[in-house]
């Protein structure tokens, strides 16, 4: 009866020392990852590399070297005004609405870069940073609204085989960058971007407003006034002799 006791007692005191050990490991430590294949997520934010926004967009261009690509301007913050790769933004609203005036948007970002095609093609790389986190989603909308304007009756009329890169093209952020993807390779060009971050990056695309909204195309009417076809005269009983010259 006293080896029972004395087993249990032994037993007791174990656990509470192995628990009060945990505790001592736990105890003000916050968890920085979690075990692989958990859904508990971080409570801790992973500080990304502060990287430029041309920097993110080269790292993504360098997957397509090599490749025969369409002709494009790489507009990027710190280019100098008389570069072809200077953005004015005071002329940001032409990328989304042809427009030649200044997009609110601007003002919420810290640096950009976009890299977009001449003429009607569709392969395209733009990476906004803001100022704040807050305002990711008005450059999701901004980017959004590029996308909406590139996939529209132009480039299906002059260059269909482009609109697969524009219908599904993909606008994420990660940090204080929003991204859009429309190359050829999406699944390679978002690698490239892993890796730049040394694989810290976390895509996140729920913060982005209204995801994927359908663009409706506007309605033209080309009504005709009805006319009687009674009043119509026949060709047959033109007079012939009145198209004969004099």
């Amino acid at each position: 009866m006293i080896r029972i006791r004395s087993v249990a007692l032994l037993l007791v005191l174990t656990v509470l020392f192995v628990l009060s050990g945990c505790m001592k490991l736990s105890n003000g430590q916050p968890v920085e990852s979690s075990q692989p294949g958990s859904s508990d997520t971080p409570t801790t934010s992973v500080e990304l590399p502060d990287l430029s926004a041309k920097e993110i967009a080269d790292a993504i261009m360098s997957v397509f070297e090599g490749q025969e690509l369409s002709p494009m301007t790489r507009y990027y913050l710190g280019a100098s005004k008389d570069a072809p790769e200077y953005f004015e933004p005071e002329r940001s609203g032409w990328l989304i609405t042809g427009k030649m005036d200044a997009d609110p948007v601007m003002d919420l970002l810290s640096d950009y870069a976009f890299y977009v095609p001449k003429g009607w093609y569709a392969f395209e790389v733009d990476v906004l940073k803001v100022k704040e986190s807050a305002n990711l989603p008005q450059a999701g909308e901004y980017l959004q609204a590029r996308r909406s304007r590139q996939d529209g009756p132009d480039l299906e009329f002059y260059n269909s085989v482009d609109l697969p890169l524009i219908r599904n093209a993909r606008i994420f952020t990660i940090g204080n960058y929003t991204i859009m993807l429309a190359t050829t390779d999406n699944d390679k060009a978002q690698l490239a971007i892993d890796e730049l971050f040394e694989g810290k990056a976390q895509v996140n695309t729920e913060i982005l407003a209204n995801p994927g909204e359908a663009t409706t195309e506007p309605e033209f009417n080309f009504s005709i006034d009805s006319v009687d076809v009674a009043q119509i005269q026949s060709v047959n009983n033109l007079d012939i002799a009145m198209l004969e010259p004099e």
